[in-house]
């Protein structure tokens, strides 16, 4: 499977900046954090730091290690945490199809087998941790599951396969915030 190298560096350099910058500079009350699912061939879990102690672990239980050990540093900060529960991804890029296609609805997608396999996981960690919360926006981005949509309200849902468009996130800003619990 191809990966692009590079972005995965710059996932590593942000995370770092992250950790080592702008939490302690910022000190936020909450931080949101996001991910896309492991159904997407192209991703991997990428844990960071001493990663001697998930070595040979299965894919979940090194998505659930990762996952803690993430926590672990974003709670250290004293801010609390709402992890967003993946998103279905497109199985293409919305920009480039509806820009083909005749129809609207030959850009639309079906999602099978959702949740995605990591929201579990999510949900038992966060019940576990009072500083930690799961939100759920799926019904937001694809409100007729298992259906999604590529155009909501005239506006383009995703910039990608897996990114929010700004447009959308804008116009649907009240339910995502109260979603969030800000």
């Amino acid at each position: 499977k191809m990966v692009n190298e590079g972005a995965r560096q710059v996932c590593r350099d942000q995370r770092t900046d992250l950790y080592d910058r702008v939490l302690a500079g910022y000190e936020p009350d909450i931080v949101i954090a996001t991910s896309h699912d492991l159904t997407t061939d192209t991703y991997t879990v990428m844990p960071s730091g001493d990663v001697s102690e998930l070595e040979g672990l299965a894919s979940l239980e090194l998505l659930e290690a990762a996952t803690r050990q993430s926590l672990d540093q974003l709670l250290a900060s004293g801010a609390g945490v709402v992890m967003v529960e993946p998103l279905p991804n497109s199985p293409f890029d919305p920009r480039y199809c509806v820009d083909a296609a005749s129809t609207v609805e030959e850009c639309q997608f079906s999602v099978l087998d959702w949740p995605a396999i990591e929201t579990p996981i999510y949900r038992s960690i966060a019940a576990q941790q009072r500083q930690v919360t799961t939100a759920d926006l799926t019904d937001i981005v694809c409100p007729r599951l298992p259906l999604c949509d590529p155009i909501i309200d005239d506006v383009l849902v995703r910039e990608d396969l897996d990114h929010l468009s700004l447009d959308f996130t804008r116009l649907r800003s009240p339910e995502l915030l109260d979603r969030l619990g800000l």
